[in-house]
């Protein structure tokens, strides 16, 4: 057909489909590396102000005992920073 037709471009369709697959599976893999990186940042991000949070209130528990606060009283502090994680 080719030689019949000289001014005729002949494409190996298939070719271009597997070298387009490759391309896209490629791509694919790195999107996937991309939001896994990310999710596991988040999830250190996110245990960093969990930690640093309680240490807080460590800090702040020890200073009001020291202030003369009972045992019952830190119970009733509010726990707002825990209750946020939850919504």
């Amino acid at each position: 057909m080719v030689r019949a037709y000289p001014n005729l471009t002949v494409l190996d369709t298939g070719l271009l489909i597997a070298q387009l697959r490759g391309i896209l599976a490629k791509v694919s893999q790195a999107v996937q590396f991309v939001f896994l990186f990310t999710l596991v940042a988040g999830g250190l991000v996110m245990l960093a102000c969990v930690l640093t949070g309680a240490r807080a209130r460590t800090r702040e528990s020890a200073i009001y005992r020291a202030l003369g606060a009972s045992g019952k009283q830190l119970q009733k502090r509010p726990g707002w920073n825990w209750r946020c994680w939850v919504c």
